[in-house]
């Protein structure tokens, strides 16, 4: 019975470690777009790296409270946890992050070729899709920094 009373305290304790951490952390990072060179906010959609290392500390503080194999094992387990996260998140994260370059440099292309039927059709689809005002948002950010020039016949 007391195995189980140090299990939940311990369970407890991770997540209220695990909550404290978390309050307050809003950091948006920007990154370079290659196509406009501009800073442009990164889009992080994934376990950003301070929850990782919360879980890793929720672990490192509760490890000497449980008995010995128990300790070291949640111990481990944090690691890897922690680990994959981080791992998990950084991929993700760049992969987004050439997802929206690759955007931006389609943008900034079809804005220097000034085709307003082309313009049109994209304005259409996007806001079919329900996507028309993040559309028109990133065209502001990026045509800003892009000189138009006459289409080709």
């Amino acid at each position: 019975m007391k195995f189980k009373s140090t299990i939940v305290l311990a369970a407890m304790l991770v997540v209220s470690v695990f909550m404290i951490g978390c309050a307050g952390q809003n950091v948006t990072p920007t990154h370079q777009d290659p196509g406009t060179g501009q800073m442009v906010p990164a889009v992080t959609n994934y376990v950003p790296n301070s929850i990782a290392n919360q879980i890793g500390q929720g672990t490192t503080v509760v490890a000497p409270f449980l008995p010995p194999p128990w300790g070291m094992i949640l111990s481990a387990i944090g690691v890897l946890v922690t680990t994959g996260a981080g791992a998990i998140a950084t991929y993700q994260n760049s992969k987004l992050r050439d997802h929206q370059t690759m955007l931006n440099s389609v943008i900034a292309g079809v804005e220097a070729g000034n085709n307003d039927a082309t313009k049109t059709a994209i304005s259409n689809i996007a806001a079919a899709t329900g996507l028309g005002a993040k559309l028109d948002s990133i065209v502001q950010k990026v045509s800003s920094s892009v000189t138009p020039t006459t289409p080709k016949s």
